[in-house]
């Protein structure tokens, strides 16, 4: 049987991109002619489509809210570690974590109604937490940072 390497290599495509192409998921995107080409691909490789994968069942989508900048948050080893592994975990457990709003870019908490959850990173206020629960019930996590010092 083909597997999703298989037709990455002979599609010239990364395994991301056949994994979106062969997905059920309306909201991936993969341009009409590679989806084509990939899907025909697979069909020549004998590629068996698995209806109880977990592309088969609804995929939740979560929005992260961060006040911290691309540049903070890039020179921040402490989250640019923290946030990858967010990605991981969420590509683990079937979660589209792609709608990223940058807090001091603006936004409307309304933006958050399609979210089935929210990760906040950063510092908010508890007025920020109030006028989003309005919109999308927020559960906080709040975690600290313990700093060990050798003398």
């Amino acid at each position: 049987m083909a597997t999703i390497k298989d037709i990455s290599k002979a599609a010239g495509v990364s395994a991301g991109t056949v994994s979106r192409a062969l997905s059920s998921d309306k909201s991936k995107f993969v341009a009409k002619s590679t989806k084509q080409k990939i899907k025909a691909i697979a069909d020549s490789l004998g590629y068996e489509y698995d209806s109880d994968s977990k592309d088969s069942k609804k995929k939740l989508e979560f929005t992260l809210l961060t006040t911290m900048s691309l540049e903070e948050e890039t020179h921040d080893e402490y989250w640019r570690f923290a946030r990858r592994g967010m990605y991981e975990a969420a590509e683990r457990e079937n979660i589209d974590l792609n709608n990223v709003i940058r807090i001091q870019d603006g936004f409307d908490p309304q933006e958050l109604i399609k979210s089935d959850a929210v990760i906040i990173i950063g510092t908010v206020t508890e007025d920020a937490v109030k006028k989003s629960n309005t919109i999308i019930p927020i559960w906080l996590l709040l975690m600290a940072a313990v700093i060990i010092t050798a003398w």
